[in-house]
């Protein structure tokens, strides 16, 4: 059986602040299996990269990304 998390970036470092508005996101977090499977793939879509059509990148060690 597949496992997915689901782990929004928008809050930055909030989560970590205790950041009320992020106690759902701590609290999701904490009840995770310890420690959690190897992930067989990971997948991130962002909003902050920009190319002129649809674009993927798939790698084994892809390069790291930084918002502009």
């Amino acid at each position: 059986m597949a496992q997915i998390i689901y782990v929004s970036h928008g809050g930055g470092p909030l989560p970590l602040l205790g950041d009320a508005s992020h106690k759902a996101m701590v609290d999701f977090l904490r009840e995770l299996p310890s420690p959690p499977r190897p992930p067989e793939a990971i997948l991130v879509i962002s909003a902050h990269w920009e190319e002129r059509a649809a674009t993927l990148l798939g790698a084994r060690n892809p390069p790291l990304a930084y918002d502009c």
